[in-house]
């Protein structure tokens, strides 16, 4: 094979943001860190109180018990008759996951729950640009609200600790003061659009391989200097109105019954007034879990009312084991958010708008921004159009649109242009543009040629 058509292969990706990419100019800023905007989120309301006390003590204990826990695959219960809607909760990084049905994980293949599709965590970190996360948190902020979304299960802010990792791209990455700094304004912007950043895996959730029971030993200055920063300024200075509790055990104790990270950490020492809502099916008790600070239970396709938190937290209560003041405590924390999202009526909430032109125009402003080009050996980029008359293109990569491949991070989208395409966007007619998809997939069937007419 021809050199330079084989590093005009590996480059492919890069090609479509290539022309985007802006020259430094001499009197540009060197430090985006330093030069950008200091973010600062509002704290939580409290004007409302009197009122959601008023409230509680109409409630039936089921009706409280029906708010801890998810009645659905995304929302918890209200109680209509009293005012309190349902708390809706939607994924996640890369923008807002299509609607599915109530019980189970299955799309319910409707038309009107496309949504824009933004970069991943790694890409905006790569920017190293935080207006660029604000723009994203605002932008993706008004499409949760077109899509009537109260929690946003986003931003996904872990240390990157190995590439391998099955979450790592929705990540920021592997720099606590990078993550920090991109943490707070995307926080900012998604929260004034009146949507609650649930802000994810807290904490220590690194990596994939059993990631639902392996117990995370980390010394406690490590804990403070790596692992915990990005957490602790989304709570301080962006003011997040949710975290979620990860799978895993910290020293010993899962996340979501660990009080040392939800009570001495979260709330006590870092002012955490919103709510705790754990991660789907991480939950192991009842009472402990209520005591050590978490708040909602949702979880994976089952009877809702078999969680920790429904029908056995009922039985507990009735066995006296907790009492009902202290579910009082979760519910009126739960019922403060909704107010200060302003869920509970009385006040104009943002409508929000999706697919716009103008949030397509944020996707693409903050991938071509993303790109990094590392090494350019005879001025290879950008292609030369009239020096050429041919690119292969290899890899199966080149054709696959990955916007409904990240499960949680996954959105519907009416655009999407995949490596392939924007070559063919791009180049002339003149340039023969040659595929391949290179390799051969695992559970694919078997091709007699994978490399076609680019060998």
């Amino acid at each position: 094979m021809n050199h330079k058509i084989f590093k005009l292969s590996l480059v492919v990706t890069m090609l479509v943001f290539t022309s985007c990419i802006k020259e430094k100019k001499a009197d540009e800023p060197s430090n985006k860190m330093e030069t950008s905007k200091i973010y600062s989120g509002k704290a939580m309301t409290h004007d409302y109180d009197q009122k959601i006390d008023s409230i509680i003590v109409q409630m039936t204990l089921e009706e409280k018990i029906g708010m801890l826990h998810g009645t659905s695959m995304f929302t918890t219960s209200g109680v209509e008759r009293l005012g309190v809607p349902e708390l809706k909760m939607a994924d996640g990084p890369l923008g807002v996951r299509e609607e599915i049905s109530r019980d189970s994980w299955a799309p319910l293949g409707i038309d009107t729950d496309f949504a824009t599709y933004y970069p991943a965590g790694g890409g905006l970190s790569a920017t190293w640009n935080p207006e660029l996360a604000y723009l994203f948190g605002t932008s993706v902020g008004e499409e949760s609200r077109a899509r009537d979304k109260d929690v946003l299960l986003s931003p996904a802010i872990n240390i990157i600790r190995t590439p391998l990792g099955g979450r790592t791209y929705e990540y920021f990455s592997e720099d606590p003061f990078l993550n920090k700094k991109l943490t707070v304004p995307f926080i900012v912007g998604l929260q004034e659009n009146d949507v609650a950043a649930c802000v994810k895996h807290y904490a220590a959730n690194n990596q994939e391989t059993n990631r639902d029971f392996v117990d995370v030993q980390i010394d406690e200055r490590t804990l403070r200097e790596i692992y915990l920063p990005a957490f602790k300024a989304a709570v301080v200075e962006a003011k997040a109105h949710s975290m979620m509790g990860a799978y895993n055990k910290f020293r010993g104790e899962y996340l979501c019954e660990n009080s040392y990270m939800l009570n001495d950490v979260l709330r006590d020492e870092w002012g955490f007034e919103g709510i705790v809502i754990s991660d789907w099916a991480a939950v192991h008790t009842s009472v402990n879990s209520l005591n050590s600070g978490l708040d909602i239970e949702m979880g994976t396709p089952k009877p809702f009312n078999e969680f920790f938190l429904a029908d056995r937290l009922l039985d507990s209560v009735n066995a006296g084991k907790i009492s009902e003041k202290e579910i009082d405590v979760h519910i009126k924390r739960i019922l403060q958010v909704m107010h200060t999202l302003k869920r509970m009526g009385g006040e104009d909430r943002a409508k929000g708008s999706i697919n716009t032109e103008a949030h397509f125009k944020d996707a693409y402003d903050i991938a071509a921004e993303s790109v990094v080009l590392l090494k350019n050996e005879d001025e290879l980029l950008p292609i030369n159009a009239e020096s050429i008359k041919s690119v292969a293109v290899i890899g199966h990569n080149a054709m696959k649109k990955n916007a409904l491949g990240g499960f949680g991070a996954g959105v519907k989208t009416k655009r999407e242009v995949t490596p392939l395409e924007g070559m063919q966007n791009r180049l002339p007619e003149s340039v023969k543009i040659n595929y391949a998809e290179g390799y051969q997939e695992r559970y694919a069937p078997k091709k007699e040629s994978i490399f076609g007419e680019v060998t």
